[in-house]
């Protein structure tokens, strides 16, 4: 594994959506300050229809973030940091931070999830991530970091006080656990304050995954979102896996394709050729700003890095060159790759 700094096209990608589309589409607000449509998922209290507002202090500084232009340096600060101490991609980071939050630090998705901030952790990842430090094989969290995240929380230690219980039929969902639905809100707070620690969290998780499938990228991203079982040694043995125990045409599986062609869109995909089915099951060329990217094709002169999207991809016998080099969104035939190509790997 190697650490790579996030290239030019990558801060230039940072910067333009915060600063120049620092308006959110149809919502209220700007990547620090927002409201969504719905209620706050998982909460009976005030904060459930609240204007969540970030409290972000800059990079080794007490002085709170004020403007876009510093919410952008202070990401790309962030992820260069935490991915040279893991010795990862910061751009594959970057990248996958922007499909998960489009940089909308306060963001958060409707019930049944209970995603929150920058890299939308799931309130049991953080508590196994952060809180347990289960997946931290170096950089444990320490307990300034653990404390900033979890320190006003009831029974902080206790993994039922981050379950918000279950699905009761009716279409409501019930709180198994009363704990973590007053934790919820609280909680949120925490993680849209201190983006910088969970980006240290998204590091110390793609590191772990990443050390079960030889650091392949496509299938660490896949690993991610769904799962570290499901990270094998090339992407295809993870897509097959996963239809074995989801089935084959499952909305699971097609989730999990979606998403490593989304950020491997933000990596390489400057003119938006790739049409990204979103929450609503259409597709779209519009899920990232066009013309705006991280560099990764034929300029960068570093052919392990450069992705060959346009071109079709066999999702079911890729080698592992093909598994990172190119994954398109054509996958109807196999295609001539050059033996010599190194795989895209963190």
């Amino acid at each position: 594994m190697a650490y790579s700094k996030i290239t030019v096209d990558g801060e230039t990608f940072i910067k333009h959506v915060c600063i120049e589309k620092n308006g959110i589409s149809g919502l209220m607000g700007t990547h620090m300050t927002g409201k969504r449509p719905y209620p706050f998922p998982f909460c009976n209290t005030s904060a459930a229809n609240q204007t969540w507002k970030c409290s972000i202090k800059l990079p080794n500084s007490n002085k709170l973030i004020t403007t876009p232009e510093e919410l952008a340096e202070s990401l790309i600060y962030w992820f260069n940091f935490y991915c040279e101490e893991f010795e990862l991609d910061a751009n594959v980071i970057a990248a996958q931070a922007y499909a998960e939050s489009g940089y909308k630090i306060w963001n958060f998705p409707p019930s049944p999830s209970t995603a929150s901030g920058v890299n939308q952790f799931l309130m049991g990842t953080t508590y196994e991530i952060i809180v347990k430090n289960t997946y931290s094989r170096t950089h444990k969290f320490t307990p300034e970091e653990q404390f900033a995240i979890i320190g006003n929380l009831e029974d902080n230690s206790i993994v039922t006080s981050y379950d918000v219980g279950y699905y009761n039929g009716n279409r409501k969902w019930s709180p198994g656990f009363e704990t973590a639905w007053m934790n919820r809100p609280l909680l949120h707070q925490n993680i849209i304050n201190n983006p910088g620690i969970m980006i240290k969290a998204q590091c110390t998780y793609m590191n772990y995954i990443a050390s079960l499938c030889d650091a392949l990228t496509s299938t660490t991203l896949f690993g991610y979102s769904r799962g570290p079982d499901y990270a094998e040694k090339t992407y295809t043995a993870s897509i097959v896996k996963c239809e074995g125990i989801k089935g084959r045409d499952s909305l699971y599986v097609r989730e999990g394709l979606n998403y490593v062609m989304k950020v491997f869109g933000v990596l390489g995909d400057k003119n938006n050729v790739l049409a990204i089915p979103g929450l609503d099951g259409t597709a779209s060329n519009n899920y990232k700003p066009k013309e705006f990217y991280f560099g990764y094709d034929n300029k960068m002169g570093d052919t392990s890095k450069n992705l060959r999207l346009s071109q079709s991809f066999n999702l079911n016998s890729a080698d592992e060159v093909q598994s990172e080099q190119q994954y398109g969104n054509n996958p109807t035939k196999q295609i001539s790759v050059n033996p010599d190509t190194m795989p895209f790997s963190f």
